[in-house]
């Protein structure tokens, strides 16, 4: 009923006359029209200001400086202001400390592959590789677990490259991205593992991306899988 009788007061200019039976004064009609009179005239500031919080946080969180993030996202949540408007960014939410367990294994054969990637089979043992890395826009994406507990998780890859490949890759989830440089191998056929760094990852983010940054020589890698190792665990 209180709620009613503002929103009347404040769209007829406050002219309403507020019985005593609502409890609310003229001048916390007043009120309420002066706050969100602030609030429209310093929207574009808050918007900007969130920009620059949404920066500061990503990276923060590329230098596993969670605490340090978390504070900033807190930050910009007290402006009020929709996170879809901050540089195309969906809104974040609360993520749960590392999880336990073995990990996520992505395998080449569960990705979705576009800007020249295509899955192809390995000699050998027949298993699914990701190759034709070699031209910007080059990536894949993976649908993550429902019900994925947030936190921090070592990003594992299993690829093979020859003398002079490599480059650097980029790994995001809905919110938070990695970057890191890929080593050459000794062999197309010749699998290696690496632990390329560390990922923050939401609570029950649905997809996780990995595309190519730079490329050395005529191929970046040819991939067989991402592990995400929560962190804290033996993998």
């Amino acid at each position: 009923m209180i709620r009613t009788l503002l929103r009347v007061a404040v769209a007829t200019g406050g002219c309403l006359v507020v019985g005593q039976e609502a409890g609310v004064s003229p001048m916390k009609v007043r009120l309420v029209e002066w706050r969100e009179a602030v609030e429209k005239e310093t929207r574009g500031l808050r918007e900007q200001y969130a920009q620059v919080l949404a920066k500061a946080e990503k990276e923060l969180a590329a230098k596993r400086a969670y605490g340090a993030a978390a504070k900033v996202r807190a930050e910009r949540g007290s402006l009020g202001v929709a996170m879809g408007s901050v540089a195309g960014e969906g809104k974040p939410r609360p993520v749960a400390d590392s999880s336990a367990g073995s990990g996520v294994t992505l395998l080449a054969e569960q990705a979705e592959a576009s800007g020249g990637v295509v899955l192809s089979k390995r000699e050998g043992d027949g298993k699914g590789i990701l190759s034709g890395w070699v031209a910007p826009g080059s990536k894949v994406r993976w649908k993550l677990p429902a019900g994925m507990s947030g936190g921090g998780y070592e990003v594992e890859l299993t690829f093979s490259g020859v003398e002079g490949s490599g480059g650097r890759i980029e790994v995001k989830e809905g919110y938070y991205r990695l970057g890191a440089d890929v080593g050459a191998g000794s062999g197309w056929d010749k699998l290696r593992t690496e632990v390329v760094g560390t990922l923050r990852v939401l609570a029950d983010s649905p997809v996780l991306e990995l595309s190519m940054a730079a490329v050395k020589g005529g191929e970046l890698f040819r991939l067989r899988s991402l592990r995400l190792i929560p962190v804290g665990t033996v993998p």
